[in-house]
């Protein structure tokens, strides 16, 4: 078991009282080494075992300022070995057995009304003996002790002053090939009006020396000790602790609670560790970290908002086959009555430090009233394939990764989040021994009432699997909410597959209120080629009345490509879409712009600018396909009420110039899920629709209307093609005979060109 992750001289906690360095209580407690074996008085005597370390046990109950208690369990006697040592044993003549190590067992309980207290436990427990010698026999040696457990609680409390614990529990060092002891290490410092600190650290006895039969045999070893460090902090003032395990299972657990500021460190290191924090203040700062071969690590804090709080989780996996999990939960005024609005920051990591392949996750939980910024990241590793003859080697996939992030704030906040998956790299290239590859999944949200909202998902997926296996379908989502005016949310989705045999969807989700607008971008990248994605995005904006959502979705085969959707209510008008040289697709959309706004953009549209009209909304959208024949599709839908005796108007222009016949455009209008309005255009014809037109969708009643306009963009026969235009949506009253007229006759070579297209 390694133990390099964590340093064990510890460095000690900076307190925050001053305690002096003599004990008025200050006991050490030592048990009897076991007697060793003794050899027999002939040669097929066998060995004689050693003798069990003594245990010792102690509790101490005390009022005074500073105690100590240290125990140290008896060590075990070894073995003797076969025979008499004079000439060689007779053969199969077993070893004298190794003596277990004593545990150590201590309490101490400090306490007083008034004053500071201080309170430390030192335990180990005894080593066990090594087996002796047997002849004749490849395993060498008989059993050995195991090491002796250690146990150690400690409580301070006062009722004015500052506390202090210290509790370190180490087990005892197993004999040859003999198991370590397991430690236990509690503590508990309690400040009713004061300063409350705490330090525990639990260590399981190393295991024996391991074994090395002679022949064929494999390494013999016995496992380090379990540990556990338990820790609970209670003041009223500034509150902190840490608390540490190492062992075969380690566990490390810390709570922290106070009415002001609050503090803590866990850590564990083991095969399978653990380590959990726990949070409860004014504001908090901390990190919880777990290394092991399943690895799992959890933050929480709970606060009133008033102060900030940063937690950090991180789960790393150091061999094969392992999983890590890292978790962070942050809920800062946002569940609870908030006396302030302090800013968050979490953070959770969940990866691999050498070879590991099982499945990483990572997620982040942000709840408050101010300022929000939270990331996780899951790492999965590489394929990996040895041979090292019949006994040995391995073969195993990518890892797996999975990332989750969120955060909501109930104020004027920005929230930033990001998630971010890595599965590991596969090896479906090699023909002999293919190995998937890790699959890669991610989700963020944010939400704030009227604040920028950032969010950002991502993974990279080398999703190829084994040959003619089943697809795997990599997931990315990401969500971006604003709910107040005001507001900023812009979301991205994307998504980056490696293999040939990779398929992956991404979804990319905003909305907003207001003028602030909202953003919706899904990439995938096909680095290497392959089957490509599916890729969608929508943004939502409201107020005024009216609800506009642009979406757009696409599947591309084994190339980059874009989808992306923008609204805003009252806000600026977006540009026209330049996407041409990639594959893209693009929706954007303002609600009721600004006259002067519109007038700008008709400057070269007499039609239109003379249209007797109230434009209640401008938007664009744009194509562009680089030597592909697929099909992409943008939309947009808008909700908003009409008076009666009214007409709705389309305004159709600002091409940026004359259309391919290898490009084709199916442009619908529907109400309510009804067609009131189509057309299949491509080349001149297509041209001329973009050009200044004025489009009568005909005349509604009173009530809400729910307007889309769908456009299905596709090209022909391998050729690059881009494309876009703007629109204008309004309302008129019924229009007069005369200008009934006038407009037949500017759409007739239209309606005709679209019925023929249809015919």
């Amino acid at each position: 078991m390694k133990t390099s992750h964590l340093n064990v001289a510890l460095t000690p906690l900076l307190l925050a009282m001053a305690v002096g360095q003599a004990y008025a209580v200050d006991i050490t407690r030592t048990g009897a080494n076991g007697a060793p074996g003794v050899r027999g008085t002939t040669d097929d005597a066998p060995g004689s075992p050693g003798g069990a370390g003594s245990a010792v046990r102690h509790r101490v109950a005390t009022s005074d300022a500073a105690s100590r208690l240290t125990l140290n369990g008896g060590h075990g006697g070894d073995g003797s070995a076969a025979g008499t040592g004079q000439a060689a044993p007779v053969e199969g003549t077993p070893g004298g057995a190794g003596g277990a190590g004593g545990e150590a067992r201590g309490r101490l309980s400090a306490g007083r009304a008034t004053g500071n207290v201080a309170a430390e436990v030192n335990v180990r427990g005894g080593n066990g003996g090594n087996g002796g010698v047997a002849c004749c026999n490849p395993w060498g040696t008989a059993p050995s002790g195991a090491g002796g457990a250690a146990a150690g609680t400690a409580t301070a409390a006062t009722g004015n002053g500052n506390t202090r614990v210290q509790v370190r529990a180490t087990g005892g060092t197993g004999g040859e090939v003999a198991d370590g002891g397991a430690a236990f290490a509690r503590g508990t410092s309690v400040a009713i009006n004061g300063v409350a600190t705490g330090d525990v650290l639990a260590v399981g006895g190393n295991a024996g020396a391991p074994y090395d039969p002679p022949g064929p045999w494999s390494l013999v070893h016995g496992s380090q000790g379990d540990a556990t460090a338990d820790l609970t902090v209670l003041g009223s003032g500034a509150a902190s602790g840490r608390s540490a395990a190492v062992g075969r299972v380690a566990t490390a657990n810390l709570a922290v609670s106070s009415s002001g500021l609050v503090s803590g460190w866990s850590d564990a290191s083991g095969r399978d560790a653990t380590a959990t924090l726990a949070l409860r203040g004014a504001g908090g700062t901390g990190t919880s970290n777990a290394t092991g071969l399943n690895a799992t690590s959890s933050a929480r804090a709970y606060t009133g908002g008033s102060a900030v709080v940063d937690l950090t989780a991180l789960a790393q996996v150091d061999t094969f086959y392992g999983g890590a999990s890292a978790d962070v939960h942050v809920d800062s005024g946002y569940g609870m009555a908030a006396t302030g609005s302090a800013a968050i920051t979490g953070r959770a990591l969940a990866g691999n430090v050498e070879n590991a392949h099982g499945l990483n996750t990572a997620r982040v939980t942000l709840l408050g009233t101010g300022t929000i910024v939270g990331a996780s990241q899951a790492r999965g590793a590489d394929s990996i394939f040895t041979y090292e003859g019949s006994y040995t080697g391995y073969q195993l996939g990518g890892g797996e990764a999975q990332s989750f992030a969120s955060g909501i704030t109930r104020g004027s906040g920005d929230v930033t989040i990001t998630a971010l998956a890595l599965g590991g790299k596969s090896m479906i290239s090699d023909t002999t021994y293919p190995t998937k590859g890790g699959n890669a999944s991610a989700v963020a949200s944010g939400q704030s009432d009227s604040g920028r909202v950032t969010v950002t998902a991502e993974a990279h997926s080398y999703g190829g699997t084994r040959i003619n296996s089943p697809f795997d379908s990599p997931q990315v989502h990401a969500s971006a909410k604003t709910t107040a005016g005001g507001g900023t949310s812009r979301a991205e989705a994307r998504h980056a597959s490696y293999d040939l045999y990779g398929e992956y969807s991404a979804l990319a989700e905003a909305s907003s209120v207001g003028s602030g607008g909202a953003t919706a971008v899904a990439t995938g990248i096909n680095a290497g080629g392959g089957y490509g994605g599916t890729l969608e995005s929508r943004a939502t904006a409201g107020g005024g009345g009216m609800t506009i959502t642009t979406s757009g979705r696409t599947w591309l085969l084994g190339a980059d490509s874009e989808v992306t959707n923008a609204a805003n209510v009252g806000g600026a008008l977006y540009a026209l879409p330049n996407v041409a040289g990639t594959n893209a697709v693009v929706s954007v959309a303002t609600g009721l712009p600004s006259g002067a706004d519109v007038a700008a953009l008709l400057n070269d549209s007499p039609v239109l600018a003379a249209a007797d009209a109230r434009w209640i909304a401008a938007g664009a959208m744009g194509y562009s396909n680089v030597s592909q024949s697929l099909v992409m599709q943008s939309d947009v839908r808008y909700t908003f009420a009409t008076g009666g005796g009214q007409h709705l108007l389309l305004g159709l222009f600002g091409a940026p110039g004359i259309a391919s016949d290898d490009f084709s455009l199916d442009l619908s209008v529907s109400n309510d899920g009804v067609p009131v309005w189509t057309g299949f255009f491509s080349g001149s014809a297509l041209t001329a629709l973009m050009t200044d037109r004025l489009i009568d969708l005909g005349g509604f009643g009173a009530g809400m209307q729910n307007l889309s306009i769908a456009a299905s963009w596709s090209a022909t026969n391998q050729v690059a093609s881009d494309y876009g235009f703007r629109y204008l949506l309004g309302v008129s009253p019924v229009p007069e005979p005369s200008t009934w007229l006038a407009m037949l006759l500017g759409l007739g070579t239209l309606v005709m060109v679209a019925r023929r297209r249809r015919g």
